[in-house]
């Protein structure tokens, strides 16, 4: 049981991670999409190979090792500046801590977005067993 609950956590951290990359809510070669990949990837590894499912979890370790390399330059490197992205017509401004907690208000959003997309596939999944 608890090797499930690390295997979707981890799925859930890919998820997020690819999504607010998507986004643009993070670069990506910021510490946080990194990190999430490697504890995505991680999660997903240990729960495959506790599974015996051999193929996946070896693209899951390779995936770890490759992001490796990246977290440790981009934490060793400090923040990462990225840039802001502006709407059409808007004047530019500085990082305000108001701009600050609108961006994490939706990354929040993105992640209750892939929860609820999480819970509605495992309702069907219940709902198709016989």
């Amino acid at each position: 049981m608890t090797v499930t609950v690390v295997g979707w956590l981890g799925a859930v951290a890919l998820l997020a991670a690819y999504l607010m990359l998507l986004r643009g809510r993070v670069d990506s070669r910021s510490p946080a999409y990194l990190a999430l990949n490697l504890a995505g990837s991680a999660g997903l590894a240990l729960s495959t190979a506790a599974a015996h499912v051999w193929p996946s979890s070896a693209v899951n370790i390779v995936w770890l090792m490759i992001g490796i390399g990246p977290l440790w330059r981009a934490i060793s490197a400090g923040p990462l500046r990225r840039p802001t992205r502006r709407r059409p017509g808007a004047a530019s401004t500085s990082l305000r801590s108001s701009a600050s907690a609108q961006r994490l208000g939706e990354v929040g959003e993105d992640v209750a977005e892939i929860f609820d997309a999480h819970r509605e596939a495992h309702q069907v999944g219940r709902d198709l067993q016989w």
